[in-house]
């Protein structure tokens, strides 16, 4: 940390001052809008990046409350995590998707399940659809609603946000273990997946591109890594349905 840094937040430690904290916020207002920016690109074009930045500066402000910057932790490092969990905290409160949506993505899971137990392996997409009367289009559209729980899937295999964890003053062995158990169970279920899908999902979630950039690193059609994340999100739904405790 600079010196000019460190003995800002020296100062606001020190004092508390309304002033110094403003300063603070608008220092790092930029920072907000860069992970608001980045979590939208995996949302709905009904989301408003306005209200995502203002979710994250509740984390920010959190985040200077608490900071101690005798740790040698950058602030930054340290109120990723804060910031980027607002931002989600925000988006699940606001309840965006639609009653009659939720219900139907509640029939295709217990469908899936259903179906993987009985056939003793990962259902295909005509039999899911004949199972559920559906079209396969409806079928690929349901599997890329980003519901609340892929919503927490997206910010668990952020592996980021576990090293800025341990960081953090809130550190607990307890809560430690049971992050890295979700992140083993993810990991495995990834690695079960078929190649391509396996791909879209690592860098659509691991490395933040969005569908089109990586269409272009696939050299394939947009549709087609619509319909690969789809059906990559279904099979993980399929796999994790059993451990879904250690997901919401």
């Amino acid at each position: 940390m600079k010196a000019e840094e460190s003995l800002l937040w020296e100062k606001y430690r020190e004092t508390k001052s309304t002033e110094l904290k403003e300063k603070l916020i608008k220092k790092y207002a930029s920072f907000v809008k860069y992970i608001a920016g980045r979590v939208l690109l995996h949302l709905p074009q009904n989301i408003d990046l306005d209200d995502l930045i203002g979710y994250g500066i509740l984390g920010l402000l959190d985040a200077i409350e608490r900071f101690d910057h005798t740790k040698g932790v950058k602030f930054e490092t340290y109120a990723y995590a804060r910031i980027k969990g607002a931002i989600y905290d925000g988006i699940r409160e606001s309840d965006w998707i639609p009653k009659n949506v939720r219900e139907e993505l509640k029939k295709l899971e217990k469908k899936y399940l259903y179906l993987q137990q009985k056939l003793g392996r990962d259902p295909k997409d005509d039999e899911l659809c004949e199972a559920l009367n559906i079209t396969k289009k409806k079928l690929y559209e349901l599997c890329n609603i980003p519901l609340t729980k892929m919503l927490s899937f997206t910010n668990l295999v952020d592996f980021d946000t576990l090293k800025q964890f341990i960081a953090s003053n809130d550190y607990n062995p307890e809560k430690f273990l049971e992050t890295s158990e979700i992140k083993t169970e993810l990991g495995k279920a990834i690695d079960k997946l078929p190649y391509k899908e396996k791909m879209v999902i690592t860098l659509y979630y691991y490395e933040g591109l969005t569908q089109k950039e990586i269409s272009k690193v696939l050299n394939i059609s947009e549709s087609r890594v619509s319909q690969l994340h789809a059906k990559g999100i279904l099979r993980l739904r399929g796999s994790l349905g059993r451990k879904k405790q250690l997901l919401i």
